[in-house]
């Protein structure tokens, strides 16, 4: 099973040290036991903004506990994921690039 797992919360918590709260804590912990697990080909996302994918891309590759599999916006399974947002909600206007 593919998991696209949001770890906007990582990144923020990577970078500012006042948003590691609780939540940062349960985002980590599942993403380390979705991560452990064989059955499920796990993707990171952060979708709020560019700065927060840049900040969830870095809090990856610095603490070494994942697989960097950060789905980037011009990566075909984002276009993917996009298309079927589209389609279930066309009254959103998203360019596809």
């Amino acid at each position: 099973m593919k998991v696209i797992y949001d770890i906007t919360n990582l990144g923020n918590g990577y970078y500012r040290s006042r948003a590691r709260a609780g939540i940062f804590r349960v985002v980590e912990t599942l993403a380390l036991y979705l991560n452990k697990c064989d059955n499920i080909d796990l993707y990171f996302w952060a979708n709020r903004s560019f700065t927060e994918m840049e900040y969830a891309n870095h809090y990856l590759l610095n603490t070494n506990k994942f697989d960097n599999n950060f789905i980037y916006p011009n990566n075909l399974l984002f276009k993917i994921i996009m298309k079927n947002f589209l389609f279930f909600y066309p009254e959103k206007k998203y360019k596809i690039i």
